[in-house]
């Protein structure tokens, strides 16, 4: 219904039409995208209608997760890369490179699991990107990761239309760690004073107008 016009609108915009759709009125702030054959967004109410910058960046960060067909790598925590990319490159049916085998060589179970339940989640965009990554080292797709989940705070950026609540969501700033202690911060405070952003919020006001008609 209308109530939900900006998740319709943000689906539209990013050219997701099969998604499983799950919108809880007690789980406000929830903003999750999951994994499948057909991917799955988990959405409190409250984001599903995105009445605030706050709500707009996270509705619009989720939706650009699926649309770069990352939800399972978007939220690793810090030193899991490794033996997680091994997981997916197994269960692409791709060789570890030399070493990366060896840096994670004392984790097989873990990674023989994984790669089981990864087998089954990742879509076939994820795994076309997965396989792509064959041959490069950790430290190559490492900085390719940084770089597609940056796509996602961009796009809550374009969304919010306000740097200091996409700082907020990033746990930088205010209240937050410092800013310099933050790659990804940093990164999208450069980008939000460059000309593709201005761009793109140029893009999302036709396009929201045309939503409205």
């Amino acid at each position: 219904g209308d109530k939900y016009e900006p998740l319709a609108t943000a689906l539209a915009c990013f050219g997701i039409d099969e998604v499983d759709v799950y919108i809880s009125a007690s789980r406000g702030g929830v903003a999750r995208a999951l994994a499948g054959e057909t991917p799955v967004l988990c959405l409190g109410a409250d984001v599903a209608a995105a009445s605030t910058a706050h709500q707009r960046f996270l509705l619009a960060r989720a939706v650009a997760t699926l649309a770069e067909g990352l939800p399972t790598l978007a939220d690793l925590r810090e030193g899991e890369l490794p033996w997680t990319l091994a997981a997916a490159l197994r269960a692409c049916d791709v060789a570890l490179p030399p070493a990366l085998a060896e840096l994670v060589a004392d984790e097989d179970a873990s990674i023989a699991e994984r790669a089981k339940v990864l087998k089954k989640e990742l879509s076939r965009k994820a795994k076309g990107i997965v396989a792509q990554q064959r041959g490069k080292d950790l430290g190559d797709i490492a900085a390719f990761l940084a770089s597609a989940l940056a796509v996602r705070n961009r796009a809550g950026l374009v969304w919010a239309g306000d740097i200091a609540v996409a700082l907020g969501v990033l746990d930088v700033g205010k209240g937050g760690r410092q800013l310099t202690d933050s790659q990804p911060a940093l990164a999208l405070v450069a980008w939000s004073v460059s000309q593709e952003h201005l761009d793109l919020r140029a893009k999302l006001g036709i396009a929201l107008k045309g939503a409205a008609r």
